[in-house]
């Protein structure tokens, strides 16, 4: 179980940027990510040869240009098959010390949580907190890297996994920054047909995947909200992107991410709301039928109504009074 907890460490929107050559733009930018997650791009971690059972990982790190958001994945490799077994994606948020920030993450077993990552020097300690179906687990990552940031080392102190086994220390891997990207040269792989998994999340949420968009009367802004599966089926990601449009081009206005997870706690369909500064709990889905859902807030909802696989009628619904009262009705129709 310690290959859980240390995907929550260092660690998958969309996984389409996962198999772009992410090195390269990272590279440019380091400069402008600096003290946000130190192993920047990809890196392959492994296991000592003499360590016992062999541990391969890759990590992947990358800014969404849309809205800020520093993403990363981290992925445990079954060494004979090359297939993912586990997967974890983060989500990180700065704070107002510098050396400090805060991460939201979610794996393929449903299990998620918050991480507080404190950076000194060439070292970086990550105290991980999280709920399963078992209650609560945790942990105390710490990674070292030499001056270069090619190479580095990671384990794990005072765990307490998923099945509340404990443990005082991991072994230590041993990771190299990487030129390339495996998920396309072959040495990982994941299938890019995704889908929401019913043991996980509630299936009828399949029918919201994809890219959906709308412009408004007025022909000047636009919204695009994309829905993907992600670890495995067993969260789903919203990314909502705001465009102004003025004649032939288009802007980009502002944007963000929704999650959404099964609350291991009380079995609802949580939503956590996620910008380039914070991220915070937003409320819970509910889904009546197979076409209509809501997305519940404290004093408003919204609900879509997915007429067909082409199109979605969403409008607001504001609390007045113990009771909704809806607004404008938007048409949004589904990209190909």
């Amino acid at each position: 179980m310690k290959f859980i907890i240390l995907s929550i460490l260092i660690t998958a929107i969309s996984f389409d940027p996962l198999f772009a050559d992410h090195h390269k733009s990272q590279d440019q930018k380091e400069e402008v990510l600096a003290g946000s997650f130190p192993l920047q791009g990809w890196w392959k971690f492994e296991s000592k040869p003499d360590a016992g059972e062999k541990i391969v990982k890759y990590l992947v790190s990358w800014v969404d240009k849309e809205t800020g958001i520093q993403n990363l994945v981290d992925m445990n490799i079954e060494p004979s098959s090359k297939e993912i077994g586990h997967i974890t994606r983060v989500f990180q948020v700065p704070t107002a010390n510098p050396k400090v920030h805060n991460r939201l993450w979610v794996n393929n077993n449903g299990d998620y949580g918050k991480t507080t990552q404190v950076v000194e020097g060439n070292s970086m300690i990550a105290t991980v907190v999280g709920s399963t179906s078992n209650g609560l687990l945790s942990a105390v990552i710490h990674t070292t890297w030499n001056a270069g940031k090619n190479e580095a080392q990671r384990f794990m102190s005072n765990v307490i996994d998923e099945n509340t086994d404990f443990k005082t220390k991991t072994d230590t891997l041993f990771g190299k920054k990487i030129s390339y990207n495996p998920l396309r040269n072959g040495d990982v792989i994941m299938s890019k047909e995704r889908q929401i998994n019913p043991e996980r999340m509630d299936g009828r949420l399949n029918r919201l995947l994809g890219k959906w968009n709308r412009t408004n009367e007025a022909r000047d802004s636009k919204k695009i909200e994309t829905f993907t599966a992600i670890v495995k089926g067993a969260a789903m990601l919203e990314k909502f992107s705001f465009y102004q449009i003025d004649g032939d081009s288009e802007s980009l206005n502002g944007g963000g991410y929704q999650l959404s997870v099964k609350d291991p706690s009380n079995g609802k369909l949580s939503m956590w709301f996620i910008n380039k500064n914070k991220f915070n709990h937003a409320g819970y889905w509910q889904i009546e039928g197979d076409k209509t859902f809501i997305q519940n807030y404290l004093d408003r909802r919204y609900v879509r109504e997915v007429s067909n696989d082409k199109e979605v009628r969403a409008f607001y619904q504001m609390l007045r009074d113990g009771s909704y009262l809806s607004q404008k009705t938007m048409i949004f129709n589904k990209t190909p």
